[in-house]
């Protein structure tokens, strides 16, 4: 890893600051791990968390220097990970399929959450007995909370028909007193950035938590329902596994749902509502029609952990799976006032709760396989799904990801998101998983004027102008969407980069401003260098002619890498970014650069990028895409002498924007560098334009002229 890569190293902490650093694991491996929060003052009650964390920095540091794992590590191909304490997230390769059982955990971001668990002596629950489905009748007493309800569901509705046995759950007694004192939540309120699985899926918000329950929590919870309860067999079409409900005591639910409200990120949850309201009413999602703007103002409020939750248990063997699918929004549910019946949908009347988020609980992990697998979306290929990310589970963690709220929304995110599954368990114990919900509640409230909602057709032009080619490959076009902002215009220029990269052979690209076409320019890089390699072996093999004379300049062929100077022997994206934009999509491209295989030629550089100094004549392509304006001669001034003689420098929407059009105009009149940044004679520029847009809609590429001209190989046409 180049040296300067330690510019934007990002640090890993538990609860203070915003940091990043890379981690090596052996073998090669090198992977960047970000963990946000949020700085707060240091007070007496904080300090004992402050010098606990201390305390485990200079651990880790020494693990570190005795070349030990790190409890964030990477398990290469064909090995299987032990004695893991963090939940960790497997980016795949597009050719892995549905039926893949060859898991290879790598890292994402965790967040530990182990401040927030209960004192190891407390039971989880107090008497668990069954209780009636909604439509059941009561038979006798049975139906008091003290005894057993033990008549199975005889109607025809959607629980009565999975055939689950179903409970309900009082709380601990020692659970059941002053929650100050048995919960302990956390002094502060700041709630940190979940960060996680957006990189690898289309929709977030999507992220682990680890240590949510605690080893005991998880093993009372398994032995409740194995030694007192017994798993019911739930099958519906290809799922396969033990299933348990039970109904958990409010305060339980409400500890685990404050635990994991302050990492929900609620812009992003109402960014899923949004999509999904603005699809029509119709199951085929290549119709745009009937898409319009919404006549109410939504918001929503984190209302905390649905109390029913689904306890399923996949039996070792390879046979008990859950098949790949979208969760479905649920309301509430809670108990009849007796206590012996579930009541379904316990919100009030004039309240409206969903749940708009999924959230698994894995119990334990002393198993092989079973991890928690997201395939691409149904409508991107039409073969088998390739397999996205794998999370494997670790005890005492949870994941978090979106839900489709109706029936055409879970048709329609099952062809625009990730599907998932529960994968078989192999060897070993088997998997014990909770899954419960994360509820919001809304307020809608009409409209004043359709023209107060400034972004109300974000979602359909993003949709429109995303490309959707055969040409590009699915796989990589999936993994790039979560990156593309329509405001940033950069849907055509995302391909023209790639393809101009890969025709001028650039191995020295920079990028001021992360993102989108990080993606595009890391993958021609890639496809460069892979492509010169097949050459090479053809030509030393002799056989790379054509009429039998050479096809390719044998000396730039075999001196390829030695093109490049002293500090780059290889291909590179360095990318330029404050990270200051609301919209900043920098983190993003770096995760999914790792999902595709292509952060190993990634450099990213976090800072202001007129303080940008680079080498002399050591850059091929700089490609300049933030709001310069009326500083692009001073920017152009700044880096111009960093290319190379026949390197390129590319200008973002230019020909349109009052100020760097008067910029473009001196320039082609050869105007002096004291106005334009650049000496007259030495550069050629052409600008091309989307006629079809008003913004965002131009690029202008300079190529440097100076003490360079192009050579010639035919001599007698």
């Amino acid at each position: 890893m180049p040296s300067r890569a330690r510019t934007c190293r990002l640090g890993r902490v538990f609860v203070f600051v915003a940091m990043t650093r890379l981690v090596s694991v052996g073998d090669g491996f090198v992977l960047p791990v970000t963990t946000w929060a949020t700085p707060h003052r240091i007070t007496a009650a904080s300090l004992p968390a402050l010098l606990l964390h201390r305390r485990r920095r200079q651990q880790q540091t020494q693990r570190q220097q005795q070349r030990l794992p790190s409890p964030l590590s990477l398990v290469p191909p064909g090995t299987q990970a032990s004695d893991e304490s963090h939940t960790t997230i497997q980016p795949m390769d597009s050719t892995v399929t549905s039926t893949s059982t060859d898991v290879v955990p790598t890292v994402d971001d965790v967040h530990n959450c182990q401040h927030d668990w209960v004192a190891e002596d407390t039971p989880f629950f107090g008497s668990v007995y069954r209780i009636r489905l909604p439509g059941q009748e009561a038979s006798g007493n049975d139906d008091s909370p003290n005894n057993s309800v033990n008549k199975e569901p005889n109607d025809d509705s959607f629980l009565g028909a999975m055939e689950v046995p179903t409970f309900a759950a009082t709380g601990s007694p020692n659970r059941n007193k002053s929650s100050n004192n048995n919960y302990r939540f956390p002094v502060t309120h700041t709630t940190p950035r979940a960060r996680g699985l957006e990189g690898v899926l289309r929709h977030g918000p999507a992220f682990c938590l680890d240590h949510v329950l605690s080893p005991q929590e998880c093993r009372d919870i398994i032995q409740v329902c194995e030694q007192q309860l017994g798993f019911g067999s739930y099958q519906a079409g290809k799922n396969h596994h033990g299933a348990i409900q039970i109904v958990v005591p409010p305060a339980i639910a409400t500890r685990i749902g404050q635990t994991l409200g302050r990492h929900i990120d609620i812009d992003q949850v109402e960014e899923r509502r949004r999509e999904m309201e603005s699809q029509p009413p119709t199951t085929d999602t290549n119709d745009l029609h009937g898409k319009v703007p919404q006549l109410e103002d939504v918001r929503l409020t984190y209302a905390g952990l649905n109390r029913r939750w689904r306890v399923y248990r996949y039996s070792p063997g390879g046979t008990e799976t859950f098949a790949p699918h979208i969760d479905a929004g649920f309301p509430p549910s809670g108990l009849s006032a007796d206590g012996a019946q579930l009541v379904w949908d316990d919100s009030a009347d004039d309240a409206t709760v969903i749940s708009r988020l999924t959230v698994l609980f894995y119990l334990n992990d002393n198993f092989t396989g079973g991890a928690t697998n997201f395939y691409a979306p149904c409508a991107s290929n039409e073969g088998p799904s390739p397999l996205v990310a794998s999370v494997r589970p670790v005890a005492g963690s949870c994941l978090v990801f979106p839900q489709g709220v109706g029936e055409d929304a879970v048709e329609y995110a099952r062809q625009s998101w990730c599907l998932h599954e529960g994968s078989p368990v192999l060897a070993g114990a088997p998997k014990y998983v909770v899954r419960s919900d994360l509820l919001f509640s809304e307020e809608r409230t009409p409209l004043p004027s359709l023209d107060d909602r400034l972004f109300r057709y974000d979602e359909v032009v993003r949709d429109t102008f995303l490309p959707q080619s055969p040409v590009w490959n699915r796989n990589f076009l999936a993994h790039v969407q979560p990156l593309y902002n329509p405001h940033m215009g950069v849907e055509n220029m995302g391909p023209l980069l790639y393809s101009f990269v890969r025709f001028v052979k650039a191995r020295n690209v920079v990028e001021i401003g992360a993102g989108y076409t990080s993606l595009w320019i890391l993958q021609a890089l890639r496809d460069n260098d892979e492509e010169v390699q097949r050459i090479q072996a053809l030509q030393r093999a002799g056989q790379c002619k054509l009429l039998n004379w050479p096809w390719t300049v044998v000396d730039y062929v075999e001196d390829y890498n030695a093109i490049l100077d002293d500090h780059h022997r290889e291909s590179s994206l360095l990318c330029v970014d404050n990270c200051e934009h609301q919209k900043e999509t920098a983190t993003g491209a770096t995760a999914i650069a790792k999902s595709l295989g292509l952060d190993a030629y990634l450099r990213l550089w976090k800072q202001d990028a007129f303080e940008l100094r680079l080498n002399s004549s050591s850059i091929d392509v700089l490609w300049c895409d933030f709001g310069v304006g009326a500083r692009t001669k001073e920017f152009v001034e700044a880096s111009w002498d960093s290319l190379r003689p026949g390197g390129f420098l590319l200008c973002h929407s230019t020909l349109t924007n009052r100020q760097t059009r008067s910029w473009l105009e001196a320039v082609r009149a050869r105007q002096g560098a004291d106005v334009t940044g650049l000496p007259p004679d030495e550069y050629v520029e052409v600008s091309l334009l989307e006629p079809h847009k008003q913004y965002q809609n131009s690029i202008t590429i300079l190529q440097k002229r100076d003490r360079y001209t192009e050579p010639l190989y035919s001599l007698k046409a």
